[in-house]
This record gives structure tokens, C-alpha cells and sequence, in this order.
């Protein structure tokens, strides 16, 4: 069998800054409403010289936060509801204001996800080609993403940006009945770094915590090894290694693992994780580990 891409494959995990969060959070489809969330009713709580309006635009604004939301499109109405009274001139809040900074960095995480599903999806495709109807509502759903990103009202660009995301969904599901799995993971745009950049993370939910497998999956650009130095490590047990992918069908691949040490160390061998892409940055995978325990958990490629 012929191996693709040498790499280093390294799980990360995605931790969030610590903040003293409300006692009840609610549920949102990504986790980039937390930061707003906690500046809003944090100053609500801690904040005792506001005005009227102030106090009006933080409460309705805390209210539409805490709203629990399901999809993305649906994360942006709440923020749009909410960033609607905070920037009002009835309010009149100080522009450096934490609810009034973060905004538009919250509208620029649930943006780049857009355009990396868009992108991840064309580089899984590749020679396929797309029918016309398709490639239509493709155009016309990532030129209104492009008008999204360049509208300067949060609130009007978190509605834009929810429209273009429900077009983009209806138009990717259809391509993913092509192809799903990419045929690298390391994305061509993804920019060279000294550092270890995350490349695919998989984990397998244990009993407990103290049970639950990591693949850490890494990727590092030294000036000595321009072409890419490909590693990977894990926990429970432990492993270190090399791993190489490859794309075996439409929306299934394969990364061979190449231990060089395991936990206990005679339980060292080579295996390979079995992927199934759903789209093409998230899936489940099956295998087994350096200890010969059968794995099954989801991953996620960045």
C-alpha cells in the first residue's frame, strides 16, 4: 500500500480561558459567545454607576446570551439581538468597553470557520467537478459571506453572516455526497511555522476522564526541514511516534502510526487509525492502540 504524506500528527486539546462565568452558562453551538457573555453580565454585576440605559441595554443584551442556541445561524441571532442595545447612542458605552472590543473578533471565529469548511471542501473535491446548479449556489453563497465579512454593523454583519451560512450548509451538504475525505490533512493555505501547529486531534471518550484517549497530532516547519517534520503523541497509553495519511475512498482514509516508544515499552508496534469523514474536518475513527485495545472516538482536522 502506498503511504502519502509524512507528518506529524498531533492531537490538541482546545482549552478557553478561565473567567469568573455566570452560575448557569447556556448552551451555544460554538464557544465563541463565552467571551461576550462573560463581559455583559459581569459588568452588569460588578458595574454600579451605570445609567438607565446602560443597565437596560446590558440586561437585554444578558438575556438574548443566555438563550440556549443549537446551530451557528442561530449563535448569530442571539449576538446580533444582543450587540443591538449595547451600541445604541442611548446607551452610549465606552468604545473600549469589553462587550464592544470583542465583537467583532466573536464575528471573525464563526467567518474563518465558513471559509475553512468552503476551503477544506474544494481541496477534498479536487478534479471533480461540481454540476452547474451546484457550482451556482456555491458562487452565490460564498460571495455573500465576502458581503458579510465587509459590513461594519455587528449586528448586520452577524445576520449577514448567519444567511450566508445557512446558504453555504444547504450547498456543502451536497458536495459531501462526493467526496469528504481530503487527500491531505495539511491544508495548502495553512501557513509554515517554527512552532508545533495543531494538524488532527482524536479522542476516545473512556468510562471516565481517567480513561479517555488523546491523539495529539502535530506538524513543525524548522528552517533545517522546510518540508515539514510530522509527529504524534498520545496518552493512556502513552505513545510517541511519526504517522503518515492517506485517502483510501471518497470519504475514508487511514493514518499509519510509526511508534517509537510506547507505555510499557514492549508493548510497541505500528497500527493504523481508520477515518471516516463526515465533512471534511470532522469524522469518527476506529483502531487500536501501541497496547492492542480497540479505539473509537470522533477527530477533527484544523
Amino acid at each position: 500500500m502506498k503511504r502519502g504524506i509524512k507528518g506529524t500528527v498531533c492531537i490538541t486539546l482546545i482549552t478557553t480561558a478561565l473567567w469568573i462565568a455566570p452560575a448557569t452558562r447556556a448552551e451555544h453551538a460554538k464557544h465563541y459567545l463565552n467571551e461576550i457573555t462573560f463581559e455583559v453580565t459581569n459588568t452588569l454585576a460588578t458595574v454600579t454607576n451605570l445609567t438607565v440605559p446602560q443597565r437596560r441595554a446590558l440586561t437585554t443584551a444578558a438575556k438574548a446570551l443566555k438563550r440556549n442556541t443549537k446551530t451557528v445561524p442561530a449563535d448569530l441571532g442571539a449576538f446580533a439581538i444582543a450587540v443591538t442595545p449595547l451600541n445604541s447612542p442611548k446607551a452610549a458605552f465606552d468604545s473600549a468597553s469589553g462587550f464592544i472590543t470583542v465583537q467583532d473578533p466573536t464575528l471573525d471565529a464563526y467567518s474563518a470557520d465558513a471559509h475553512v469548511e468552503v476551503e477544506t471542501t474544494l481541496e477534498a473535491l479536487g478534479t471533480n467537478t461540481l454540476s452547474k446548479s451546484v457550482s451556482n449556489q456555491l458562487y452565490r453563497a460564498t460571495n455573500a459571506l465576502a458581503r458579510a465579512d465587509n459590513t461594519t454593523n455587528a449586528a448586520a454583519r452577524a445576520r449577514a453572516t448567519a444567511t450566508a451560512i445557512n446558504k453555504l450548509s444547504a450547498v456543502l451538504k451536497q458536495i459531501w455526497r462526493t467526496q469528504t475525505a481530503p487527500v491531505t490533512l495539511v491544508r495548502s493555505s495553512r501557513p509554515h511555522s517554527t512552532n508545533q501547529m495543531s494538524v488532527v486531534d482524536l479522542t476516545r471518550q473512556g468510562m471516565s476522564e481517567s480513561e479517555t484517549t488523546r491523539y495529539f497530532m502535530t506538524v513543525m516547519y524548522p528552517n533545517d526541514h522546510p518540508e515539514g517534520y510530522f509527529a504524534f503523541t498520545s496518552d493512556k497509553p502513552e505513545e510517541l511516534g511519526l504517522w503518515t495519511y492517506e485517502r483510501t475512498g471518497a470519504h475514508t482514509g487511514v493514518i499509519h502510526l510509526n511508534v517509537t516508544f510506547a507505555e510499557p515499552p514492549n508493548s510497541v508496534f505500528n497500527h493504523d487509525l481508520l477515518l471516516t469523514f463526515e465533512t471534511p474536518t470532522r469524522g469518527t475513527f476506529t483502531g487500536e492502540n501501541a497496547a492492542h485495545q480497540e479505539l473509537n472516538g470522533t477527530f477533527v482536522v484544523y
